[in-house]
């Protein structure tokens, strides 16, 4: 294959798939960006791509302390790094 790189993946991507991955990362980058600039306090309801929705019981610096409906759990996360929004 002309104009491919074996460093793109065994697949060979295009330039333009390449630039879409990239775009992708980004803002997934910019979205744990705005969750970590979000102030959090207890009672506040969150959604986590994991957990599903829960509600902050305790903050604790920069970890929080959720419980989810879910499964009933109480998870510390910390604020800068879970995939966690705040739902208004």
């Amino acid at each position: 294959m002309f104009g491919r790189s074996s460093a793109s993946g065994s697949r060979g991507r295009s330039f333009e798939e390449m630039r879409e991955l990239r775009s992708q990362a980004r803002s997934k980058a910019a979205g744990k960006k705005e969750g970590a600039k979000a102030t959090f306090a207890a009672g506040d309801a969150v959604d986590h791509k994991t957990f599903g929705r829960g509600t902050v019981v305790k903050v604790d610096g920069d970890t929080l302390h959720v419980k989810f409906a879910k499964t009933g759990q109480t998870k510390k996360l910390l604020k800068d790094y879970a995939p966690i929004v705040k739902i208004s």
